[in-house]
């Protein structure tokens, strides 16, 4: 199956460096950067949400 996308938006951010010396293990750091990723990214989602209400409801006028 082939997907096809209209043009939009995509909102990249990057985070800050994560030294892994500061953590007592790979576990612990595996951790600690999926939750940092986990929080952009929801944070990321609720802004392209936001953008998206904005467009419906300037269609809507």
């Amino acid at each position: 199956a082939t997907k096809r996308f209209d043009s939009g938006e995509c909102l990249v951010e990057f985070l800050p460096p994560v030294d892994p010396a500061n953590f007592k293990s790979v576990d612990e750091l595996s951790d600690h950067c999926r939750n940092l990723m986990m929080a952009k990214h929801e944070e990321l989602n609720e802004e392209m949400r936001s953008r998206l209400s904005a467009k419906e409801s300037a269609k809507d006028k």
